[in-house]
């Protein structure tokens, strides 16, 4: 028992190590700022650690917060569960089918303009629902649901919680980039790591036809 603890303790060490690590190119950024235009720090920090908390929950949490889920959608818990009629949720034939939501407390996980299972236009999700109808009639739709909130599209619904509405997009190129709105985006490439944090912004078309531009906190390290 103490070894097990030791061993949870020395990870927990090594996980909030590595959060510190990361923050500070967010740190050194706020700074640079602040000198060089007097803005507030506390901001520019806030938004990436917001972004970093979201990853992590994207990386380490999601795929088995979607995939406990789809367990309540199942069985029709909390909300959850799919409709009785199939509807038209974007464009193709394939996305006419029955549709879904996932119980409360999980739609957090779920993507702002499209329904359970996913967009059929994405070639990789009808290979998903493809596979699970082979493996068991019906299960297509609990495997492409899956892979569309637990590894496609993590925690859309919460990073956009936690974020604003943005006047357009932002590229990822090295320097800081800032919308009228507010909306701002930093990269810096170190190597072969490029480090971006701030805003992501998503293009989503209303059912009016109107496309608005939600954006929530984002941190990534990509490598160029």
């Amino acid at each position: 028992m103490e070894l097990a603890n030791s061993i949870l303790l020395a990870l927990g060490g090594v996980f909030l190590l590595a959060c510190l690590v990361l923050m500070i190119p967010v740190c050194l950024f706020s700074v640079q700022r602040f000198i060089a235009k007097r803005e507030s720090p506390i901001p520019l920090i806030l938004v990436p650690l917001a972004g970093l908390v979201v990853g992590i929950l994207s990386k380490f949490i999601c795929p088995f917060a979607v995939a406990l889920g789809l367990v309540g959608v199942r069985f029709g818990w909390l909300g959850g569960g799919w409709d009785v009629v199939p509807t038209q949720d974007g464009e193709g034939e394939r996305n006419f089918c029955i549709h879904g939501s996932m119980p409360l407390g999980f739609r957090w996980t779920e993507t702002i303009d499209k329904r359970l299972p996913g967009d059929f236009h994405e070639a990789a999700l009808a290979e998903w629902y493809d596979r699970g109808e082979r493996w068991h009639a019906g299960f297509g739709k609990y495997l492409a649901s899956w892979y569309w909130l637990g590894t496609r599209n993590t925690a859309m619904t919460l990073a956009t919680r936690l974020g604003r509405d943005a006047s357009g997009y932002l590229a990822e190129v090295d320097g800081y980039q800032v919308l009228p709105c507010g909306t701002w985006r930093y990269c810096r490439t170190i190597g072969p790591l490029q480090f971006v944090f701030g805003y992501i912004v998503w293009g989503v078309i209303q059912p009016s036809g109107k496309l608005s531009h939600p954006a929530g906190p984002s941190y990534s390290i990509k490598r160029r």
